[in-house]
């Protein structure tokens, strides 16, 4: 037994009654407070979770949020959208190179976070895409397109396809930290 040093008078404190339910879409101003990879459900791939504190908008700042990128996976495609949507994550963040997603850490972000669906058909809130802090999302998408001539931009980052090359190569994936 610890004795606390201290009484509490349970009858003061109030049931935790924070809602489950996925965020109203819109813009949301993100702090990164824990990066960590994660095998897949099979045991056949790798994915980062990554967890954000929500810091804006006012009404939204106890709540956390949650997404995860596939970095291997028997599925080339998976893999190099995630690598690319963690690639957009960075580059928000101002991270040139993302070598280790624990770089991640403490990087404050925008993201624009819309209503999807699982694969069960329940309500999930998915990211639409990552923007620098400060800037306004509408403006700048916009920008962004101009810039591309209206076309998309590139859908891969630089050096993500080098990644997969080395790491086929060196006989393992690149992310991984070498072993001393």
């Amino acid at each position: 037994m610890a004795y606390l040093g201290q009484s509490i008078n349970t009858g003061e404190v109030e049931y935790n009654t924070g809602s489950r339910d996925p965020l109203p879409a819109g813009v949301y101003s993100l702090v990164v407070v824990r990066s960590q990879q994660k095998d897949t459900k099979k045991k056949d791939g790798v994915f980062v979770e990554v967890e954000f504190d929500i810091t804006a908008p006012d009404g939204f700042t106890r709540r956390k949020f949650w997404d995860t990128f596939n970095i291997m996976n028997p599925s080339a495609e998976a893999t190099r959208i995630g690598l690319e949507q963690l690639g957009k994550l960075a580059k928000a963040a101002g991270i040139p190179v993302l070598q280790d997603d624990q770089e991640l850490l403490n990087a404050e972000v925008q993201a624009e976070i819309y209503i999807g669906k699982d694969n069960n058909g329940t309500p999930r809130n998915r990211v639409s895409g990552y923007y620098p802090m400060g800037v306004e999302v509408k403006a700048f998408k916009e920008q962004v397109k101009a810039k591309a001539g209206g076309q998309p931009a590139a859908s891969q980052p630089a050096g993500a396809a080098r990644p997969a090359a080395a790491a086929a190569s060196a006989g393992g994936p690149s992310w991984r930290k070498p072993v001393a």
